[in-house]
């Protein structure tokens, strides 16, 4: 009997396959690899940093935001940044929120924070989760057991060395970086 996908992206597969094999159906006798998060749930991580420095490539392009601007001075300059965009507007959604933004562009649509200490490549299980629900990966209802398990998967993340917090958001860890 096939999975539902909120049990796919919990990563109970060690995968190598990419982001986008969500549409498939998958056996429930599928080996777990209880030691290490699946390769799937890091594809997901990977694709809201790609989205994320897109966006923040066109904010900086559009608006002259800096690329690694800090939080407080996003939240600072909000009132400003949301002057620059109503004279010149290029999204279909522009939600200015505390240290962060919700943007749609077309095929783009993400909600990030910016990093207390100005590092680009910050995300946080919320912003994840919403991610993962905003239809992207064929889930497009809000769904609290989702949200509990991307929880649950940053708690071992961080216990396993994969991740950390290093101010108000998560980064991989630095012999865990992609490339690395």
């Amino acid at each position: 009997m096939p999975m539902e996908i909120s049990h796919i992206w919990i990563g109970v597969f060690s995968s190598d396959a990419p982001a986008d094999y969500f549409a498939e159906s998958y056996d429930d006798d599928a080996p777990i690899n209880r030691d290490e998060p699946s390769m799937m749930n890091i594809s997901i991580v990977n694709s809201f940093l790609a989205d994320q420095r897109r966006a923040k490539r066109i904010l900086s392009a559009k608006l002259g935001i800096p690329y690694d601007i800090r939080a407080l001075e996003w939240a600072f300059r909000s009132a400003e940044n949301r002057r620059s965009y109503m004279a010149s507007p290029f999204a279909e959604i522009f939600r200015i929120h505390g240290y962060g933004i919700e943007l749609k562009i077309g095929d783009l649509h993400i909600d990030f924070d910016y990093s207390e200490s100005g590092r680009p490549d910050g995300f946080d299980s919320w912003r994840i989760f919403i991610f993962i629900t905003d239809g992207k990966y064929g889930h497009t209802d809000s769904d609290d057991h989702i949200s509990e398990r991307v929880d649950e998967w940053f708690k071992e993340l961080v216990r396993i060395g994969r991740i950390e917090r290093l101010d108000n958001l998560y980064y991989f860890t630095e012999h865990h970086k992609v490339g690395a």
